[in-house]
């Protein structure tokens, strides 16, 4: 890259004439089109014949460090391509000090002060005014000058040395100014259509122009990771963003703002201390706790003490989804009110985004300029209504108690101190007069003797399932936790305002504020506060019951649960400040407690835990469903006409999960070699491919060429191929990019789900599902290489099985909306018994009947009459099989699915990366077993077994 760079800087430094097409067409353009589109400019949108226009009339620039390539007020006429290097860019506001005519030569004055980065930054100040931010390699500057025609409104100054593209006005406007002009114009609807901007004076409505930056981002891209330093204010002009949250980490990010004494801090401590080794630079901030000598074991060692599945939980379990944004959100805004040197969430973009954002320093400077008209107390209200819609088990967390108890509390004025003294001196007065024998325990306030239970306390739990009472003591709190009806409501309504300007009018209910009864709060005052979906059920004797799933992806908590915190509550109260009736409450409660424990302990019907609806309705669901699949007839007349189906589940034994398969690393070679051992070796006519969503909405049109590619390999193997459409197996959290490496030891370690427990749950996403499933399956509905369409592959796997039902209702239905299909369709079956609303489901909505069977063959044999009791006249397939050291073996199951004529799919055909060969729940580190699990060829082609290959061959089909 180095030889090639300095070619570049050869050529472009000849004068434009002088320069040769050999240099233009073969050097200069292709360098400047592969290295400038990606970065975040201009040069994204722009076509290849406007580069191509550039590169012949460009000249180049190489500026030493500290250099001013551009000073403000000067008159623009050329616009600047940064090909490597930094520039910062200063400015003077236009009510304050005007720029002057510099009296020394910066570079060499600059560079004297390496020693005194201070004082350097002091001069400059003096001489260039605020910074406002700093632009690297591909970014471009001075194209306002240009478009506007007005003096430059800024200074840019090199701080290392910086090659420069330099393009001339007459070239400028020829072919980079109609996209700048409208870069400015989208910029400027965007403050205009801002709540937060849009009655600003022009003049400070210019100053927001000159401060936001402008930033593209694909999907699945990281905006911020928790722990990194909040440097930013995003605003989302159109996309989505999915914020996320690990709350054991706030304990080493904030370890002043919260309790020390919480038993959480510990755990935090033991998971996260090892990842970060003091000899390693990292982003996030951690305050020392331990000396360098200390010897530290690594996060990946640590892992490697828990399976796959116990470290995934977890991770899971620390994880919370906490809300998704959308146009016309803010993201980053608590930290910045807040004042949090780093970001106490996590943000990554769920659909491709356009955000504005503007760095913090631009954002104080801004709201110091505005502060007359109270934009600090907007900002606080709008972090405070955002925080409010979070369900209340996250708001009660820790951070969120402390940070509005601190940073998001009002302001309070001078005469309001003043009162609040008094009104404080006053209840403390009242308080000390009526109850002159009060003594303090622990953080609860008891009265002594036989006075009644006062029921204060100061308790720093912050439990949202508890419904004990709280009383406020301080008439500052007072104050600040009750709300007027009217100020609720114009807080609700500017929210709202903000989505309608926004355009999002469709967005969810906002949820309240809640409004705290304070001299005693209730479970009835609680409630009062909650949405409809989330509305709790309050009793007589104060118990409250909840079985509401509450955010996305959060814990459902159950009946019992809810019961027994309430118990809990119950019982921290004092023996001794219980009455009669407090005491009967209290053996009624426990009575009630033991019996709902004993109906929770029971077992349940599986009807009531995976379906959604009732069992009529599940029935003329089931009805609708058997009218669109294929006829008996059409279905059998098509089996006829096949041979006996054999053949494996498909993945290069190059790739560790399907992502890996489908993307940059598709591995053509690869595929060839093994689909040919497939066929020629083992006989097999079949293969079961999966595919993933996320590649396909990644770039379809890539998607579908690799997956033509792979098809037109397997017709020349002789080999069909059933396509799976979804997977709800292993990890939840699918992500595109590089894969992570296969644990060692573990069975399918890094296999991912399609498409993933966030789209699952987000039935916003699902839109998105049915395209997928419509274009696929009409790309593919008359080819002959496709011999059945799989929907989806064991929903069973599903803990959310109430809200995949639903979904497969949804893709059936997409599948069934194109026309002309000619391959059947099916969804496996693979958890007994059929009854259950998931396997009826199934078993309505499939042409053919799979299933999946890793046990002896006397248990496969009773599945194939199970299922031919439900469906005698359809086709069977067995798309999953194959577990030798369960007694599923090639020996005993291959001749028994070949008399009944029943297709035999096995898992696995060359050992690789996903290290299909090891058993399930294998340890970490497992040796290479004796047996193999799936699987039955080495990656270099050998067999596993010299008799299986043999048998394979000699099958006669």
């Amino acid at each position: 890259m180095a030889l090639n760079y300095e070619t570049l800087i050869r050529a472009a430094s000849k004068p434009p004439g002088q320069r040769t097409t050999t240099e233009i067409n073969d050097f200069i353009f292709p360098w400047l089109k592969q290295s400038l589109k990606k970065k975040q400019g201009i040069f994204q949108k722009i076509s290849d014949d406007v580069i191509h226009d550039i590169c012949k009339t460009i000249t180049l620039e190489r500026r030493p460090a500290w250099d001013v390539v551009i000073h403000q007020g000067d008159p623009g006429d050329t616009f600047y391509i940064i090909l490597q290097g930094s520039v910062n860019i200063y400015r003077f506001d236009e009510d304050g000090p005007k720029p002057a005519e510099l009296e020394f030569d910066t570079v060499s004055e600059f560079t004297k002060l390496d020693s005194d980065p201070e004082k350097r930054e002091e001069l400059i100040a003096q001489a260039f005014g605020n910074y406002i931010v700093t632009l690297a390699g591909g970014f471009d500057f001075g194209e306002r000058a240009l478009v506007t025609n007005e003096p430059r409104s800024a200074t840019v100054m090199t701080i290392i040395p910086t090659d420069l593209l330099v393009v001339g006005r007459e070239v400028f406007s020829r072919t980079l100014k109609a996209a700048h002009e409208k870069e400015l114009q989208e910029k400027t609807d965007f403050i205009n259509r801002c709540p937060l901007f849009s009655s600003w004076a022009p003049r400070l409505k210019r100053l927001v122009s000159l401060s936001l930056e402008r930033g593209r981002f694909s999907y699945d891209s990281a905006l911020y990771k928790q722990g990194t330093r909040a440097d930013a204010v995003y605003f989302i002009w159109s996309g989505e963003v999915k914020i996320t949250m690990d709350p054991l980490l706030h304990w080493l990010q904030y370890p002043n703002l919260l309790p020390q004494a919480d038993p959480m801090k510990q755990r935090a401590l033991e998971l996260f201390l090892p990842m970060f080794q003091r000899s390693q630079p990292t982003n996030v901030h951690i305050p020392t706790v331990s000396s360098t000598d200390m010897h530290r074991e690594s996060f990946a060692i640590k892992r490697r003490h828990m399976t796959f599945a116990e470290a995934e939980k977890e991770r899971a379990q620390r994880i919370l989804q906490l809300v998704l944004l959308t146009t016309g959100d803010i993201v980053g805004l608590e930290a910045y009110v807040c004042d949090l040197a780093t970001h106490m969430n996590a943000a990554r973009c769920t659909a491709p985004c356009d955000l504005f954002y503007i760095l913090k320093h631009n954002f104080v400077r801004l709201q110091k300029r505005h502060g007359a008209q109270g934009l600090g107390e907007r900002l606080r209200e709008m972090v405070l209504l955002s925080l409010q819609a979070y369900p209340t088990r996250i708001i009660h967390l820790p951070l969120y108690t402390s940070l509005l108890k601190r940073q998001l509390a009002p302001p309070i004025t001078d005469d309001q101190t003043s009162y609040h003294t008094k009104q404080s001196w006053l209840l403390h007065t009242n308080n000390t007069a009526a109850h002159p024998r009060l003594r303090r325990s622990g953080t609860t306030m008891y009265v002594s003797g036989k006075d009644r239970f006062m029921g204060a306390t100061t308790d720093s739990r912050t439990d949202a399932r508890s419904s004990r009472s709280h009383r406020v003591e301080s008439s500052i709190a007072i104050k600040y936790v009750t709300k007027d009806q009217i100020c609720v409501e114009k807080l609700e309504d500017r929210l709202k305002k903000w989505h309608s300007q926004m355009g999002d009018d469709s967005k969810a209910q906002i949820r309240p504020l809640t409004r705290f009864h304070v001299p005693n709060v209730t479970p009835n005052d609680i409630i009062s506060t909650l949405p409809v979906h989330e509305k709790t059920e309050a009793r007589s004797n104060g118990i409250v019951v909840s079985a509401s799933l509450s955010g996305d992806g959060d814990k459902l908590i159950s009946p019992l649960e809810q019961l027994l915190v309430n118990v809990q509550n119950a019982y921290y109260q004092p023996i001794s400040t219980f009455d009669s009736v407090h005491a009967f409450r209290l053996v009624a409660v426990s009575i009630v407690s033991v019996f709902i424990l004993i109906l929770y302990l029971l077992p349940q019907s599986t009807r009531l835990t995976d379906s959604d609806v009732s069992i009529e309705t599940e029935l003329e669901l089931n009805a609708d469903a058997l009218k669109s699949r294929w006829p008996a007839e059409r279905v059998q007349l098509w089996y006829a006409s096949q041979p006996w189906l054999l053949g494996a589940n498909y993945l290069p034994s190059t790739s560790v999960n399907v992502l890996e398969m489908w993307q940059d690393k598709f591995d053509e070679i690869t595929i060839k070699r093994e689909l040919q051992w497939a066929n020629n070796r083992l006989r097999m006519n079949t293969l079961r491919v999966f595919l993933h969503v996320l590649v396909w909405m990644e770039d379809s049109s890539q998607f579908f060429k690799r997956l033509d590619t792979f098809l037109d390999i397997a017709e020349k193997n002789n080999l069909k191929i059933m396509l799976v459409l979804f997977d709800e197996c292993w990890n939840a959290d699918p992500h595109l990019g590089e894969q992570p490496e296969p644990i060692p030891g573990v069975h399918n370690s890094q296999w991912v789900r399609c498409p993933g427990q966030y789209m699952v749950l987000n039935k916003t996403s699902w839109p998105i599902l049915q395209e997928y499933t419509e274009q696929v399956i009409n790309r593919y509905k008359s080819d002959d290489r496709i011999i059945a369409w799989d929907l989806y592959n064991e929903p069973e796997c599903s803990k959310q099985v109430h809200i995949v039902l639903p979904l497969l209702r949804y893709i059936y239905s997409a599948a069934r909306s194109v026309s002309n299909v000619q391959q059947p369709m099916t969804i496996g079956i693979a958890k007994w018994p059929l009854s259950t609303p998931l396997a009826s489901f199934e078993l309505a909505v499939s042409d053919i009947l799979t299933f999946h069977s890793y046990s002896t063959l006397a248990n496969l044999m009773q599945n194939i009459t199970d299922l031919r009791q439900m469906e005698p006249d359809r086709p069977i397939l067995c798309t999953e099989w194959l577990a030798r050291p369960f007694g599923s073996t090639l020996f005993t199951h291959l001749e028994y699915f070949q008399s009944e004529k029943i297709g035999a799919i096995q898992w696995g055909l060359v050992a690789g990366r996903s290290q299909t060969y090891y058993q399930w729940h294998s340890p970490i580190n497992a040796p290479m077993p004796k047996i193999w699990f799936h699987d039955v060829l080495y990656s270099n082609g050998t067999a596993f077994s010299q008799l299986e290959e043999k048998f394979y061959f000699e099958l006669k089909h």
